[in-house]
This record gives C-alpha cells, sequence and structure tokens, in this order.
C-alpha cells in the first residue's frame, strides 16, 4: 500500500508508473520488506527516486497536512486500516496489524466555519475504482491516523 500511495504522487505529479514498477523499485533499493512493508522512510525514497522531493513530517497534525494538500502538494498517511474503513479490512482490536499507507487527496470544509468536516482518501485495496477516491468523516480518520503513530510524507514542492 505504501508502493501504491507513492505511484499514486508520482504521477500526479506528472510521472508514469504502476505497482509493479514502483514496488520493483522499492524492493530494489532496499524500501520494503520481502512481504511489501513500507514506511515513512521508503515513501520518501520511492518519490525522491522518482525526483520528487520529500520529507517525513510523521507527528504533524491531520489538519496540517490537510493545508499542505490544499497547498497543491503530495500527502501520504500512515492509518488504521480497520479503524479507517471497517467495512473492507474488518473490526478494529488493539494489538491487530492494522497499517494501512492510503494518499489525502482532499479536504471538505463546512462553508460557514471553515472547519474541516471530512477528509477524502485515495486508497490502493479499494472495492473498486470507483470507490478507490472517498469521503472519510473528520473524526474517523483522525482516529484511524492517531493510532498508527501520525505516520506521514510530504512532498517538498507543490506538485498539482
Amino acid at each position: 500500500c505504501g508502493c501504491c500511495a507513492s505511484g499514486t504522487i508520482i504521477n500526479k505529479a506528472g510521472g508514469n508508473t504502476n505497482e509493479h514498477e514502483t514496488v520493483a523499485y522499492a524492493r530494489d533499493h532496499q524500501l520494503c520488506t520481502a512481504e511489501g512493508f513500507t514506511s515513512p522512510n521508503s515513501w520518501v525514497g520511492i518519490l525522491n527516486g522518482a525526483g520528487i522531493k520529500a520529507s517525513d513530517c510523521s507527528g504533524s497534525s491531520l489538519e496540517s497536512l490537510a493545508e499542505k494538500v490544499e497547498n497543491g502538494q503530495g500527502v501520504i498517511i500512515g492509518v488504521s486500516a480497520c479503524t479507517y474503513s471497517p467495512e473492507i479490512y474488518g473490526r478494529y482490536f488493539p494489538g491487530k496489524a492494522d497499517g494501512h499507507a492510503i494518499v489525502l487527496e482532499s479536504v471538505i470544509r463546512d462553508a460557514s466555519s471553515g472547519e474541516i468536516v471530512e477528509y477524502v482518501v485515495s486508497d490502493s485495496n479499494a472495492f473498486s475504482s470507483a470507490s478507490a477516491a472517498r469521503g472519510v468523516p473528520k473524526k474517523v480518520l483522525e482516529k484511524a491516523f492517531g493510532r498508527r503513530g501520525r505516520l506521514a510524507v510530504s512532498t517538498d514542492e507543490i506538485i498539482w
């Protein structure tokens, strides 16, 4: 999922890659395990390898990452898959290995207050291409993000 999320950012930045190419690059450069597991360091390495400068911004608030997206930067976040999308990944329970990387695509703000009410994400493990990008209520995504240690990577420059 970290490789796919990185590939999504590469393509948004004008590149042309697919899952197989991104995973092969990550494996060839020791940026993922044999099982394909990645980390923010991996995401930065994959993006930098594609010529896209990126930085680990783990520990940031989801709201500050949303501001980066609103400015045109690419953002990958680590979430608890079971918290974020139990209909796909099953119920959350402590100790369950459910780390997942997704792309933060956009935010929906309340027209009056300007506060975020929903985040829009893309998920490479969605049921279909139609459900790959979807809105997630603010409280749900913030909880899922916090449960995985607030892992995040952002491009250093505007990519779209």
